[in-house]
């Protein structure tokens, strides 16, 4: 379970890695309420995305699911019958991690972590993006399509709002190479 905002490679190493020790994966698109407004990409996006990416590797034990906001994961993971809950951990995370264990639990599911020792980070990807640096190599191509749409989509509220000032045309071609257009 996570945001997958964005889906990227360490999520995909993780559940190559499951996919051989489970017979089914599920992959429950959270909903945060901690992060509430800044998503990047619709949960839709994301699963539309990791099930193009899934299946482009050849893995086909992989169920995704945009989890309800309301429903805890230990409900839909037991309703599933799940017996086993799989999460990526950080250091920073591990008193959250705990009490979810804890909830879990209280389900019967057990709960396994992988640390986190990736070089890839959702937040990292998308400060980069925004700071215009290549990161390509950090997703898969239907992520990166999704990127490239949102800053076509960015680039085009950029020109409406320079055209609407006034901006001159040396200005809006600065704009334009600045993002690779």
């Amino acid at each position: 379970m996570g945001t997958f905002d964005p889906f990227h490679n360490g999520h995909l190493m993780m559940i190559e890695k499951l996919s051989k020790e489970f017979d089914v994966v599920y992959v429950f698109i959270a909903k945060n309420y901690l992060k509430f407004g800044k998503r990047m990409f619709k949960p839709e996006q994301m699963r539309q995305a990791i099930l193009k990416t899934v299946k482009e590797k050849g893995i086909k034990n992989v169920v995704c699911v945009e989890k309800s906001q309301f429903l805890p994961c230990s409900y839909l993971s037991k309703k599933l019958q799940c017996k086993n809950f799989v999460r990526g951990i950080k250091p920073e995370d591990a008193l959250f991690e705990l009490v979810l264990r804890k909830v879990h639990s209280i389900f019967g599911i057990k709960t396994f972590y992988y640390p986190s020792g990736s070089v890839f980070s959702s937040r990292k990807i998308k400060e980069d993006f925004k700071n215009n640096k290549d990161i390509s190599k950090m997703v898969r191509k239907e992520v990166f399509k999704l990127f490239q749409e949102k800053q076509q989509s960015v680039h085009f509220v950029e020109m409406q709002k320079n055209l609407s000032s006034g901006a001159d045309d040396k200005a809006l071609t600065k704009i334009c190479d600045a993002r690779k257009f």
